[in-house]
Protein backbone atom coordinates (compact mmCIF):
# COMPACT_ATOMS: atom_id res chain seq x y z
CA UNK A 1 0.00 0.00 0.00
CA UNK A 2 2.91 2.36 0.65
CA UNK A 3 5.31 1.59 -2.20
CA UNK A 4 3.18 2.40 -5.30
CA UNK A 5 2.21 5.94 -4.19
CA UNK A 6 5.77 6.46 -2.99
CA UNK A 7 7.08 5.40 -6.39
CA UNK A 8 5.03 8.15 -8.06
CA UNK A 9 6.72 10.80 -5.90
CA UNK A 10 10.26 9.48 -5.43
CA UNK A 11 12.86 7.94 -7.73
CA UNK A 12 13.48 4.20 -7.56
CA UNK A 13 17.02 4.67 -6.27
CA UNK A 14 15.74 6.57 -3.23
CA UNK A 15 13.17 3.85 -2.55
CA UNK A 16 15.87 1.17 -2.60
CA UNK A 17 18.19 3.13 -0.32
CA UNK A 18 15.31 3.87 2.07
CA UNK A 19 14.25 0.21 2.01
CA UNK A 20 17.64 -0.62 3.53
CA UNK A 21 18.38 2.37 5.73
CA UNK A 22 15.01 2.91 7.44
CA UNK A 23 14.74 -0.68 8.75
CA UNK A 24 18.40 -0.48 9.77
CA UNK A 25 17.77 2.61 11.87
CA UNK A 26 14.60 1.22 13.45
CA UNK A 27 16.25 -2.11 14.31
CA UNK A 28 19.19 -0.22 15.84
CA UNK A 29 16.80 1.61 18.17
CA UNK A 30 14.96 -1.67 18.84
CA UNK A 31 18.25 -3.34 19.79
CA UNK A 32 18.86 -0.60 22.32
CA UNK A 33 15.63 -1.25 24.18
CA UNK A 34 13.99 -4.51 23.09
CA UNK A 35 10.37 -4.75 24.07
CA UNK A 36 7.21 -5.88 22.38
CA UNK A 37 6.53 -2.54 20.79
CA UNK A 38 10.07 -2.03 19.52
CA UNK A 39 10.23 -5.60 18.18
CA UNK A 40 6.93 -5.06 16.38
CA UNK A 41 8.25 -1.80 14.92
CA UNK A 42 11.42 -3.57 13.75
CA UNK A 43 9.44 -6.40 12.16
CA UNK A 44 7.07 -3.96 10.49
CA UNK A 45 9.83 -1.80 9.01
CA UNK A 46 11.80 -4.83 7.79
CA UNK A 47 8.68 -6.15 6.03
CA UNK A 48 7.91 -2.67 4.66
CA UNK A 49 11.50 -2.35 3.44
CA UNK A 50 11.37 -5.74 1.71
CA UNK A 51 8.11 -4.90 -0.07
CA UNK A 52 9.25 -1.39 -1.03
CA UNK A 53 12.61 -2.67 -2.17
CA UNK A 54 10.96 -5.21 -4.45
CA UNK A 55 8.71 -2.56 -6.04
CA UNK A 56 11.67 -0.19 -6.43
CA UNK A 57 13.83 -2.87 -8.01
CA UNK A 58 11.08 -3.94 -10.42
CA UNK A 59 10.58 -0.33 -11.50
CA UNK A 60 14.31 0.18 -11.91
CA UNK A 61 14.68 -2.89 -14.12
CA UNK A 62 11.71 -1.87 -16.26
CA UNK A 63 13.10 1.66 -16.61
CA UNK A 64 16.78 0.96 -17.22
CA UNK A 65 17.09 -2.70 -18.18
CA UNK A 66 17.23 -3.91 -21.76
CA UNK A 67 13.83 -5.11 -22.92
CA UNK A 68 15.01 -8.56 -23.85
CA UNK A 69 16.60 -9.18 -20.43
CA UNK A 70 13.68 -8.22 -18.16
CA UNK A 71 12.59 -11.81 -17.59
CA UNK A 72 16.12 -12.97 -16.81
CA UNK A 73 16.70 -10.08 -14.38
CA UNK A 74 13.41 -10.73 -12.57
CA UNK A 75 14.13 -14.47 -12.34
CA UNK A 76 17.62 -13.89 -10.94
CA UNK A 77 16.35 -11.35 -8.42
CA UNK A 78 13.52 -13.57 -7.28
CA UNK A 79 15.85 -16.55 -6.88
CA UNK A 80 18.37 -14.55 -4.87
CA UNK A 81 15.63 -12.91 -2.84
CA UNK A 82 14.19 -16.29 -1.83
CA UNK A 83 17.64 -17.74 -1.01
CA UNK A 84 18.57 -14.75 1.14
CA UNK A 85 15.18 -14.93 2.84
CA UNK A 86 15.80 -18.58 3.75
CA UNK A 87 19.38 -17.86 4.85
CA UNK A 88 18.14 -14.97 6.96
CA UNK A 89 15.66 -17.27 8.65
CA UNK A 90 18.29 -19.97 9.26
CA UNK A 91 20.86 -17.66 10.87
CA UNK A 92 18.92 -17.15 14.13
CA UNK A 93 18.24 -20.87 14.32
CA UNK A 94 21.87 -21.88 13.74
CA UNK A 95 23.43 -19.04 15.75
CA UNK A 96 21.21 -18.04 18.65
CA UNK A 97 22.28 -14.45 19.16
CA UNK A 98 19.54 -13.34 21.51
CA UNK A 99 17.19 -10.40 21.05
CA UNK A 100 19.50 -7.44 21.45
CA UNK A 101 22.53 -8.84 19.65
CA UNK A 102 20.40 -10.23 16.79
CA UNK A 103 18.72 -6.88 16.20
CA UNK A 104 22.08 -5.11 16.38
CA UNK A 105 23.60 -7.46 13.76
CA UNK A 106 20.53 -6.98 11.55
CA UNK A 107 20.82 -3.20 11.83
CA UNK A 108 24.52 -3.38 10.92
CA UNK A 109 23.81 -5.51 7.84
CA UNK A 110 20.98 -3.26 6.68
CA UNK A 111 22.97 -0.08 7.35
CA UNK A 112 26.02 -1.44 5.51
CA UNK A 113 23.85 -2.47 2.55
CA UNK A 114 22.13 0.92 2.39
CA UNK A 115 25.37 2.92 2.68
CA UNK A 116 27.07 0.70 0.08
CA UNK A 117 24.18 1.25 -2.30
CA UNK A 118 24.32 5.03 -1.84
CA UNK A 119 28.09 4.96 -2.38
CA UNK A 120 27.66 2.96 -5.57
CA UNK A 121 25.05 5.44 -6.80
CA UNK A 122 27.39 8.37 -6.20
CA UNK A 123 30.29 6.58 -7.88
CA UNK A 124 28.18 5.74 -10.93
CA UNK A 125 26.98 9.35 -11.14
CA UNK A 126 30.61 10.53 -11.43
CA UNK A 127 31.41 8.17 -14.32
CA UNK A 128 30.76 8.88 -17.99
CA UNK A 129 27.37 7.68 -19.19
CA UNK A 130 27.37 4.34 -20.92
CA UNK A 131 25.84 4.47 -24.42
CA UNK A 132 22.45 2.82 -24.50
CA UNK A 133 22.15 -0.59 -26.04
CA UNK A 134 19.42 -0.91 -28.60
CA UNK A 135 16.34 -2.67 -27.31
CA UNK A 136 15.55 -6.22 -28.33
CA UNK A 137 13.07 -5.03 -30.97
CA UNK A 138 15.57 -2.59 -32.50
CA UNK A 139 18.24 -5.32 -32.64
CA UNK A 140 15.76 -7.70 -34.28
CA UNK A 141 14.87 -5.12 -36.92
CA UNK A 142 18.54 -4.41 -37.59
CA UNK A 143 19.23 -8.14 -37.93
CA UNK A 144 16.30 -8.58 -40.35
CA UNK A 145 17.44 -5.67 -42.51
CA UNK A 146 20.97 -7.15 -42.68
CA UNK A 147 19.48 -10.48 -43.73
CA UNK A 148 17.38 -8.85 -46.44
CA UNK A 149 20.39 -6.95 -47.80
CA UNK A 150 22.49 -10.11 -47.87
CA UNK A 151 19.71 -12.00 -49.68
CA UNK A 152 19.44 -9.26 -52.30
CA UNK A 153 23.17 -9.23 -52.87
CA UNK A 154 23.40 -13.00 -53.36
CA UNK A 155 24.49 -14.13 -56.80
CA UNK A 156 21.54 -14.46 -59.19
CA UNK A 157 21.18 -17.73 -61.13
CA UNK A 158 22.70 -17.69 -64.63
CA UNK A 159 20.36 -16.36 -67.36
CA UNK A 160 19.42 -17.90 -70.65
CA UNK A 161 21.68 -16.46 -73.38
CA UNK A 162 18.62 -15.46 -75.45
CA UNK A 163 16.98 -13.61 -72.50
CA UNK A 164 17.40 -9.82 -72.42
CA UNK A 165 19.21 -8.40 -69.35
CA UNK A 166 17.00 -7.08 -66.55
CA UNK A 167 14.53 -8.50 -64.07
CA UNK A 168 13.40 -12.02 -64.61
CA UNK A 169 10.01 -12.45 -66.22
CA UNK A 170 9.57 -16.02 -65.00
CA UNK A 171 6.87 -16.67 -62.47
CA UNK A 172 8.05 -17.63 -59.01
Amino acid sequence: MVAPPLRRRVREEVILAGALLLPGIVTLFSARSPGRLSLMAAGFTVALGAASGRVGFDSLVQRDGPDDLHGRAFARFETRFQLVWVAGALIPVAIPLGGRLGLFVLSLVLGFGGLSYIGALRASRDQEPVPERPSGLARLRSHRSRLERSRRSEVQPPRDPGEPPGPSTAAP
